[in-house]
């Protein structure tokens, strides 16, 4: 699904918005991280041709170092397995399966995500044990990371504890990209900005409206910022702004970018 932005309404937050689903009574919250993998800075571009790209991560990631069966379940999830953080509004962590999409684990229902549960721990006294799970599925919104759904307040204890602990983001096994490229215009505050997200069984992308910034135009979406010095028929004169750090979170209405981590995501 295409939708055409302003650089205005995305400039300092908000990439895309389009409506979805209707909050839960809790909601949990997932950051990513971007982190780029071309350079950035001054340098010309060409129309149609990759710009900028950044690989999504989670700002956390852990491993089972033992079994962990969920409660009322029969099922463990096995030593080894990986799990990334999600917070809710108190401040209380999660750490989550990844959705297996391989053969015969998609979806139950296309139209009922709901219906596609996975497991999630909990170390609710914090000491370095897993002790509670929950379920959760995905969502998505325009330009997301899967939004996960699900109650951490609702976590009930586990019969056998389980033990975890941190490893490196980047063995995160999942492929999300965000690419960036320009879209002609007759003048710099013309061009546009097309920015797809790249990921597993769901992807998009939107077109994003530059505005003027002198003689030049300014573009900006999930806190890159593109600014269009010059163009020609084929090609525009850029310089590329990316700050040090970018964390995003999915909405119910769009994928939202900030420069830090809350409290309750820090260590």
């Amino acid at each position: 699904m295409a939708v055409l932005l302003s650089a205005r309404a995305c400039l300092l937050l908000a990439a895309a918005t389009l409506a979805a689903t209707p909050a839960a009574a809790e909601r949990i919250t997932t950051y990513w991280q971007l982190e780029p993998t071309m350079p950035v800075g001054a340098q010309n571009a060409a129309f149609g041709k990759p710009l900028f790209a950044q690989r999504m991560l989670p700002v956390k990631l852990v491993k089972l170092t033992e079994a962990a069966t969920p409660a009322g379940s029969t099922t463990a999830t096995p030593a080894g397995t990986l799990l990334y953080l999600v917070v809710n509004a108190s401040g209380k962590r999660g750490w989550c399966t990844i959705k297996d999409r391989s053969a015969g684990n998609q979806a139950k229902s296309l139209f009922i995500p709901v219906l596609d549960q996975r497991p999630c721990f909990a170390d609710t006294d914090g000491d370095g044990r897993l002790d509670a799970s929950f379920g959760v599925f995905d969502a998505y919104t325009t330009l997301s990371p899967p939004q996960t759904r699900g109650s951490i307040d609702a976590a009930k204890p586990m019969a056998v504890q389980a033990g975890y602990e941190a490893v490196d983001v980047h063995q995160f096994p999942v492929e999300m990209t965000v690419r960036y490229e320009l879209r002609p215009g007759s003048a710099p505050a013309k061009t546009r900005l097309r920015v797809t997200v790249e990921r597993p069984g769901h992807s998009d992308w939107v077109d994003v409206r530059g505005m003027a910034d002198g003689e030049g135009g300014l573009l900006a979406a999930l806190g890159t910022v593109v600014k269009v010095k010059s163009v020609t028929a084929a090609d525009a004169q850029v310089e590329l702004i990316v700050p040090p750090a970018i964390y995003i979170y999915a909405m119910n209405d769009g994928t939202v970018s900030v420069p830090e981590l809350p409290a309750g995501v820090l260590p």
